[in-house]
Parts: C-alpha cells; structure tokens; sequence
C-alpha cells in the first residue's frame, strides 16, 4: 500500500456508508477508496456502527454482515483491550470526552494515526501526534 496517511475512523464514517444523507455517503466511500489513506477501525467502532444500524433500522442482518465485512476488508482492525481501556482513563480527564470516545482516542493512538476522522469531537485538537478531523464539515 502507498498510504500517505494513517487515519482511524469514528462510528459515524460507516454509518453515513448506508447512505441516509447522500452528500456524507459520498464522503465516506471517497475516504474508503482514497489510495492514500491506510485506514483503522476498532471493534468498539464496528460494535458501535452495529448498534447504530440496526436500533435506526437502517439495515437489515445480511447487509449489517456486508457491511461489517466492508469494513474488516478496508480497514485495520484495532482490539478494543484492557491496555487501551487503562490509556482511555487518563484522556477521558484531560481532554473530557466521554470514556468511550477516548476509547476511540486511545485506540487511534495505538494505532499511530495521523487523524482520527469523527463528526463528534472537536476538530483539528491535537492529541499527542494525533489529529481530529470532521471530514464532514464542508458536505
């Protein structure tokens, strides 16, 4: 792979994958189809988009198991784990996000991500090496 980049997705880049708003669904499939982006996940993600999906209705079982699979073949998959859990502490009582969205942080850094895509944190903080990104501003 020629990645340029080392990005870990939030939750909400697959989600906007089922296409309920079309411009943000487009968005997401440009960052799974961007060459010069090597691409993470973490299960509590994927554990997340599940949730999303299927309590909005958006999917039904045989495509949320499409989906899932999309993103396994697309991404890395990073464990959520009792070290990431133990690393999440500390960021949840700087930064003060939620302790599952720094699990999310935590599992970015492992990762050694450039950028953490999310709509849901604040955009361009850094933390550590790491950036936010709101790759839906402009949609």
């Amino acid at each position: 792979m020629n990645a340029r980049y080392r990005v870990f997705l939030d939750s909400n880049v697959p989600i906007y994958l089922t296409g309920q708003e079309p411009a943000k669904a487009q968005r997401a499939r440009e960052i799974l189809k961007n060459g010069s982006l090597e691409r993470f996940i973490s299960t509590q993600v994927i554990a997340e988009f599940v949730t999303v999906v299927r309590r909005k209705g958006l999917l039904e079982w045989p495509y949320v198991r499409e989906f899932v699979s999309l993103l396994r073949d697309t991404c890395h998959v990073i464990p959520l784990t009792y070290s990431l859990q133990m690393k999440a502490l500390p960021l949840a009582e700087r930064f003060r996000y939620t302790f599952y969205d720094s699990q999310i942080i935590a599992a970015a850094l492992a990762a050694e991500a450039d950028w953490l895509y999310s709509e849901d944190m604040q955009h361009q903080q850094k933390i550590e090496a790491l950036t936010i990104r709101n790759p839906f501003l402009d949609v």
